[in-house]
């Protein structure tokens, strides 16, 4: 039951919340009853399939159950996927843990599980609903039992679909558009060996050095990519790294790259940082390379960050920011095309300001962002013909006309670079 328990810490509150249980488990049913929901229904599914289950269309905030997908057809899983649609409330949430990493229970991995509840849509009232990822959370990020190491819980709310470029959501962009897995390697095969942001080991290395990291501190990294990073801090400086991103595709890798480190303290998660519940005062230090100019709310998302630091706790942030409006019609359209919010570099460390911080650092760093492009032009250069056979002409034809073109907004003034430090 400690692992459920421990796990409600990271789940939306459930107090005076309607909570529905699919399956039978005395381990999960034990921590619910503990949270004060104000209903909590247990459905055992053992002699019943879905479509017999009548709740007279009744809408729960959660609906919770563990190891009901491993060993069950797609169909049949996508069954259970529609019926959590179909009595989940707007916004309301769905949690399960299932064994899915290197388990002989499952042929379906993390993200398989992912892709197919995702999947799955539903309409209502002229709307169109789907699951929306928060978290997918590896046993082993945060309970040492060897026993359930091959299970991950996953926490979905359910939206109203939305188009975000084609796509139903944030994440689906990411992974299926802009970082897509052949992407993220060409990258990698660019920015060095475990990493896929500007300078890679070089400006990772110096940044580091800010942090005056010390053993056994705790670090989160948010947009953490494939973990090139949480390796090399995790490794150099003894602490503990929690990388997050929301796309799969990084994570994956990241999952990946972890079996050759297992000596080091660093778990990976898929989550949207938005979304995450973390305790007060629990980091010591929150780290993010170009990543948060995904996020338009960033105020709120450094009023978390506060309240998630301990006291003296540290922020370092690099990232995509901009020059003063008017824009060129094409720097609106790149903008626009990525979805990104961008600031000026002043604008970005002011809210830093507002919010309360200490010892606050906003720099324009855009001299050392087009050294690295000018770098690592040379190097595509130099290494072109083995980029080719990895991938292909094009790949490397697109990337080439993607580091240029970023040398010509950074010189019309549009794009800068930003880094960022404070203190709590």
């Amino acid at each position: 039951m400690e692992e459920f328990k421990t796990l409600m810490n990271f789940v939306p509150s459930l107090e005076s919340k309607a909570v529905l249980q699919l399956g039978k488990n005395n381990d999960l049913t034990q921590a619910l009853t503990n949270e004060n929901a104000a209903q909590l229904i247990n459905v055992d599914l053992l002699d019943q399939n879905m479509n017999q289950i009548d709740l007279r269309n009744q809408k729960f905030d959660f609906i919770f159950f563990s190891s009901l997908l491993a060993e069950i057809s797609d169909e049949k899983a996508l069954e259970i996927v529609e019926f959590c649609l179909r009595h989940l409330s707007t916004r309301g949430y769905l949690f399960f843990r299932e064994s899915c990493i290197g388990s002989s229970k499952s042929n379906r991995g993390p993200i398989t599980l992912i892709d197919l509840i995702q999947s799955k849509e539903l309409e209502e009232n002229s709307q169109r609903f789907g699951f929306d990822l928060v978290f997918a959370k590896p046993n082993r990020s945060f309970s040492n039992n060897s026993e359930n190491s091959d299970k991950v819980s996953f926490l979905f709310t359910k939206i109203v679909s939305e188009n975000h470029h084609g796509f139903k959501t944030l994440k689906e962009f990411m992974d299926h558009k802009q970082y897509t897995r052949n992407g993220v390697l060409r990258y990698e095969k660019i920015f060095g060996a475990g990493f896929v942001s500007t300078g890679g080991i070089d400006t990772t290395t110096v940044f580091l050095k800010d942090l005056d990291l010390k053993p056994n501190q705790r670090v989160l990294d948010v947009g953490c990519g494939i973990g090139g990073g949480d390796f090399l801090m995790a490794e150099q400086y003894g602490v503990e790294v929690l990388g997050l991103d929301l796309s799969s595709n990084m994570v994956g890798i990241a999952w990946e790259r972890a079996q050759e480190h297992q000596n080091l303290n660093t778990q990976f998660e898929i989550g949207d940082v938005t979304k995450q519940k973390f305790p007060e005062n629990y980091f010591d230090v929150i780290y993010s390379r170009d990543t948060i100019l995904h996020i338009k709310d960033k105020e709120s998302l450094f009023a978390q960050f506060k309240k998630w630091l301990k006291p003296d706790g540290k922020v370092l942030i690099t990232d995509y920011c901009c020059g003063p409006k008017p824009w060129s019609t094409e720097f609106e359209a790149y903008v626009e095309q990525r979805g990104y919010d961008l600031r000026t570099p002043a604008e970005y460390g002011q809210i830093f300001v507002n919010l309360g911080f200490k010892n606050v650092k906003a720099l324009d760093r855009t001299d050392l962002f087009v050294e690295s492009l000018n770098n690592e032009l040379k190097k595509m250069d130099q290494i072109k013909d083995e980029f080719i056979r990895e991938f292909s002409e094009s790949d490397f034809n697109y990337l080439i006309d993607g580091w240029k073109a970023k040398l010509i907004r950074c010189a019309d003034g549009h794009q800068r670079w930003g880094y960022f430090y404070c203190e709590k």
